[in-house]
């Protein structure tokens, strides 16, 4: 994925941003909530924000490229940031290549002591210039 997810807000602006959209997904009554395919730690220290106290579990996972978010935060921090949210009941990584799912796996686990999700992408590579696997 090309994709970074910075957007030269802060956490507060992301904040905002963000929580309407939960809070309607939470008054729905899912089982759980997938705050998925985050780029960047602040995105991520944002949607933490707004998780806390809707009253619904969720997952966190990060978009990354080895060993870093795709904003390029350590992964040690990002998952730190979710160690302590009692409504995050899992953390993982989505949308990268099948390589960096190791590291990520014994990160998450390591820093954040919960269950780890991980869904990768094929393996395929792709061209942004052509848009196209």
């Amino acid at each position: 994925s090309e994709y970074r997810g910075r957007y030269g807000l802060s956490v507060a602006e992301l904040e905002a941003f963000h929580r309407p959209r939960l809070e309607v997904l939470a008054a729905a009554g899912p089982d759980v909530l997938a705050l998925e395919t985050v780029p960047d730690a602040d995105e991520a220290a944002a949607l933490l924000r707004v998780v806390r106290g809707l009253g619904v579990p969720a997952w966190l996972s990060y978009s990354v490229a080895g060993d870093r978010t795709r904003a390029g935060q350590p992964l040690e921090e990002a998952f730190a940031l979710a160690a302590d949210v009692d409504e995050i009941v899992a953390v993982g990584v989505n949308c990268c290549v099948p390589g960096d799912v190791d590291t990520a796996i014994e990160t998450a686990a390591r820093v954040t002591g919960k269950p780890v999700v991980v869904y990768p992408n094929s393996g395929e590579t792709w061209d942004a210039g052509a848009r196209r696997w």
